[in-house]
C-alpha cells in the first residue's frame, strides 16, 4: 500500500518529525526548567543587597511561591513524560509497532485535556482580562495543532495496520 502524502511527505515521515520535535523539545524544556530551578534556589537564599536571608525569610518566600513551585513541578513532570512518549512514538514508528503509536495517541489526548482544563481554570483565576484572552488565544491555536498531529499519527498507524493485515483472496 502506498503511503498517503500530506503536503509534501508521507504520514510516516510526518510522524517521525512529530516524534523528534516532541522528544527534542521536551528535552530542551527539561534543561530550561532545571536551570530555572537552580537559579531560583540560589536567588531565594539572598536578599536585595546580597546578604544571606534568614531561615524564616526563606520559608516565607517559598510559602508565597508554592503555586509557582507546584506549576513548575507539574511542568517538569510533563516534560519528563513527554521525552519518554516522544521516544515511544519514534520507536513505534520506526519499528512499525501500532501499540506504541496508540499509547502515544492516548497520552497526547490526555495531555490536551489536561492543558485545556488547566488553561480554563487559570483564565478564571487570573486577574487580568488581557492575560486570560491571551491564554484562550493560545489554547485556540494549541488544540487544532494537536488535532492535526493526532490525525497524522492515526493515519500512519492505520497505514501500518493495513500493510500488516493478511489479504484473503
Amino acid at each position: 500500500m502506498e503511503e498517503r502524502k500530506i503536503i509534501c511527505c508521507g504520514a510516516g515521515t510526518w510522524t517521525r518529525v512529530i516524534g523528534w520535535f516532541g522528544f527534542v523539545g521536551s528535552a530542551l524544556s527539561l534543561i530550561i526548567i532545571t536551570s530555572t530551578l537552580n537559579l531560583y534556589a540560589v536567588w531565594t537564599q539572598f536578599d536585595d543587597i546580597g546578604t544571606r536571608k534568614t531561615i524564616d525569610s526563606i520559608d516565607m518566600v517559598l510559602a508565597l511561591n508554592s503555586f509557582l513551585r507546584w506549576l513548575t513541578a507539574l511542568s517538569f513532570l510533563l516534560s519528563c513524560t513527554s521525552v519518554v512518549m516522544g521516544a515511544v512514538l519514534l520507536w513505534g514508528s520506526y519499528r512499525k509497532n501500532t501499540r506504541l503509536i496508540y499509547a502515544w495517541m492516548v497520552y497526547v489526548f490526555m495531555l490536551a485535556v489536561t492543558v485545556t482544563g488547566v488553561t480554563l481554570v487559570n483564565c478564571l483565576l487570573v486577574y487580568s482580562p488581557e492575560r486570560a484572552i491571551g491564554q484562550l488565544v493560545g489554547l485556540c491555536i494549541y488544540l487544532p495543532v494537536q488535532v492535526f498531529v493526532m490525525w497524522v499519527v492515526d493515519l500512519h498507524k492505520n497505514e501500518i495496520e493495513a500493510a500488516t493485515e493478511p489479504e484473503f483472496s
